[in-house]
């Protein structure tokens, strides 16, 4: 068993002792709507107390409710320069058309929050802000054939706006009660520290990655991140962990996953598949497939491995996903 791997899965809670607390400060992603839930119920941790909201790389996460204050302010672009990065190819336009990036981020935040009302859907709120922002922070969706506030500006301002996603389908948001749009980063180092807490030993472009930006700019807040020591050991463990879950969300993927072909398999842009872990190691991928109330969950093995604990695991996943019964099946 690879020490660090083993140290990391240890504070992700897939042994005896409970998850480390870095895992909430850096939340759980719901990717796609219903992985958070099954994130959560691998590690025994409740979803109460949680709020879904944009956060890192603006991908929704559900976070500790009383965390959303500070977290919103440790998430703020560190310069403008961290601004434009985090914004993609958005961050491109505005550079080259000598905007702020900064500047972009807080207009787009005051909109929103002037706009949000309870329930509002996310097409209604994104023609709202679209209308109160000058229209170099609009783009052409082909998507949608219209004109409208650039998706990755929309997504990095709603927390600062203190929006947060109240429904899925449809997507729908709400204000969160009483809250001052943030002016500048504090905190940073915070989100840094529970990066390499929980996926530690890192670099600082790895941490700087998770949260959507570049070594260059995290490198003023590393020297107050302490590196973890790998030490310690889950035991053994199976999970069925589905897309986006915590414990692959390691920057260094390569760890993880030697073989590229896997890599290229596990970690899809759309509609990837979930990661079978045993000891630590992702030995396989699987996917569930729903039936009226049955759950067909069929496992694809990359190699040979011990199959304890498997079915148990399936039948989580089918109580998670609310399926009545569950068939496991295997890929050849």
């Amino acid at each position: 068993m690879n020490d660090v791997l083993a140290y990391r899965a240890a504070l992700h809670g897939f042994g005896a002792a409970p998850p480390h607390d870095a895992l909430l400060d850096l939340g759980v992603q719901d990717t796609p709507v219903g992985s958070a839930a099954l994130a959560l119920s691998a590690r025994g941790l409740p979803e109460t107390g949680l709020t879904t909201v944009w956060s890192y790389r603006g991908a929704p996460h559900r976070q500790r409710t009383k965390d959303l204050r500070w977290l919103a302010r440790a998430l703020w672009p560190l310069s403008d320069a961290d601004a434009l990065t985090r914004l993609g190819a958005m961050g491109g336009t505005l550079k080259k058309a000598r905007l702020s990036g900064l500047d972009a981020v807080a207009a787009t935040a005051a909109a929103m929050a002037e706009a949000t009302t309870d329930g509002i859907t996310k097409g209604e709120l994104s023609a709202a802000v679209t209308k109160l922002l000058p229209p170099e922070y609009s783009l052409f969706c082909r998507g949608c054939q219209s004109t409208h506030v650039n998706e990755s500006l929309f997504r990095m301002a709603a927390l600062p706006a203190g929006v947060r996603i109240v429904s899925s389908q449809p997507l729908a948001f709400a204000r969160v009660p009483r809250w001052t749009i943030p002016s500048a980063p504090r905190d940073t180092a915070r989100v840094l520290q529970a990066y390499a807490t929980l996926h530690g030993p890192c670099s600082p472009r790895d941490a700087g990655g998770y949260l959507g930006t570049s070594a260059t700019h995290v490198r003023d807040a590393w020297p107050a991140v302490t590196q973890p020591d790998a030490g310690g050991d889950p035991g053994p463990f199976t999970r069925l962990l589905g897309p986006s879950d915590p414990y692959l969300q390691m920057r260094d993927r390569a760890l993880l996953v030697p073989d590229r072909a896997h890599q290229k398999a596990l970690w899809q842009i759309l509609g990837g598949p979930g990661a079978v872990v045993v000891d630590c190691a992702v030995v396989g991928t699987w996917r569930a497939q729903r039936a009226g109330k049955a759950l067909r969950v069929t496992v694809t093995p990359w190699r040979r491995f011990r199959r304890d604990g498997i079915e148990e695991e399936a039948a989580r996943v089918a109580s998670v996903k609310g399926a009545a019964s569950f068939t496991l099946a295997y890929e050849r």
